[in-house]
């Protein structure tokens, strides 16, 4: 009897052309290729970006247009992020830039979206392909645009996680691909060669969250039955606090700032979302403060542990992938950007994880215009079967 994984459906195999459309969407979210692109002025050029990347994320959203149900559902078992964004861009009210931060808000909301479209339209074998081949591209792209210039191997950088990100989806690629484990073993052993020459601190991270998300999975399949239950109590902590600075944290703003003991509860509240820049540090760490960095965090490790039940229980590696990645963020947080191929990826899997598998009964199907009756295709088969000559009669030229 063959047996098949259950998150790789039949007939999911081959690569089609969604999955090289999806694979390019990546590339163009990398900031490998837009390096090797040439640029006349920087705001100019950054603003040609922008639109392209934001073009490219709000297709998800027109991904999401025939099932925004499954996208519904999926989020209403886990809101986390969803509220992560709702706190990033409520953060305007009191942002020292707030057209900056709103505009950072909703390119966070178009990542969300772009990877719940990507974790509905394939599955996590396919995307772990997508991932891979998205990752090596931007990889090569910018190594051999270093070499074309004249930049010795000791001098090459990587920039953006993308050397994490193709080291992580490599070796994931390669866990839940059989037919091509040896081709992805290989790119993942190139890929640990070139983060060892470049001294790569994002893919030194993603080492150890491999090596974590391993781990955990094998610690699921022995069974934890306290960590969730602990993981939504500290969630609702975080909410509480999340919502007293959201709807407190002005008032009490200006009047700290007036009596000069300002610091304390910018420290807690951030001067805005990305206000002072596009990282994950500029991005939560100072934009958000503790309480929207704590939330997205806690966010993030409730992916890790429903990946690694889920892991347990199909095997797909989603807490290889998740685990790796967030690792990466963790040690490098200042090279990962807001739009970025690492993030959409992390978004796609943790809520692939938070859904679970879609039943084959929800997913939509296509009808036929007009459903024909079995018993006059029958009957028209018959009438129109070929006849042979009777035996002794000899065979007209012509037919009737």
């Amino acid at each position: 009897m063959n047996r098949r994984r259950a998150s790789v459906p039949a007939g999911a195999a081959a690569a089609g052309p969604g999955h090289l459309a999806a694979a390019a969407g990546l590339v163009l979210l990398g900031e490998g290729f837009w390096g090797l692109m040439p640029g006349t002025a920087a705001a100019a050029a950054g603003l040609f970006v922008l639109i392209v990347q934001a073009s490219v994320l709000a297709l998800g959203f027109v991904m999401l247009a025939a099932r925004w149900e499954l996208a519904v559902r999926g989020l209403s078992r886990d809101v986390l992020p969803l509220l992560v964004v709702i706190v990033c861009v409520a953060s305007s009210i009191w942002s020292q830039a707030p057209l900056m931060t709103l505009q950072a808000g909703l390119l966070l909301l178009l990542v969300l979206g772009f990877g719940i479209a990507l974790a509905l339209r394939f599955a996590l074998a396919e995307l772990a392909r997508v991932a891979a081949v998205a990752a090596l591209t931007l990889v090569l792209a910018q190594v051999l645009g270093q070499l074309v210039d004249g930049t010795n191997v000791a001098g090459l950088r990587v920039g953006g996680g993308e050397l994490a990100l193709a080291l992580t989806a490599s070796i994931w690629a390669g866990a839940t691909d059989a037919r091509w484990r040896t081709g992805w073993s290989v790119a993942a052993v190139v890929c640990a060669v070139l983060a060892l020459a470049t001294s790569d601190v994002a893919s030194l991270g993603a080492a150890f969250g491999l090596l974590a998300g391993w781990l955990a999975a094998r610690l699921a399949r022995a069974g934890l039955p306290g960590v969730i239950g602990l993981a939504w109590l500290l969630a609702a902590g975080t909410l509480a606090i999340t919502l007293f600075g959201l709807f407190l944290a002005p008032e009490l703003a200006d009047s700290l700032r007036a009596a000069g003991a300002g610091q304390g509860l910018v420290w807690l509240s951030g001067t805005g979302f990305a206000a002072g820049g596009r990282s994950l540090v500029d991005a939560f760490w100072l934009g958000t403060g503790v309480w929207g960095t704590g939330l997205a965090v806690l966010a993030v490790a409730g992916f890790v542990i429903r990946a690694a039940v889920q892991d347990a229980r199909t095997g797909d590696a989603a807490c290889l992938a998740l685990c790796g990645l967030v690792g990466a963020m963790a040690l490098a947080p200042a090279q990962m950007q807001l739009v970025s191929p690492v993030l959409v990826i992390l978004c796609a899997v943790g809520f692939a994880a938070a859904a679970g598998t879609v039943p084959a009964t929800d997913r939509p199907r296509r009808r036929p215009l007009a459903a024909r009756p079995q018993g006059r295709a029958m009957a028209a088969s018959r009438t129109h079967a070929p006849r042979g000559p009777a035996p002794g009669v000899r065979a007209s030229r012509y037919r009737s």
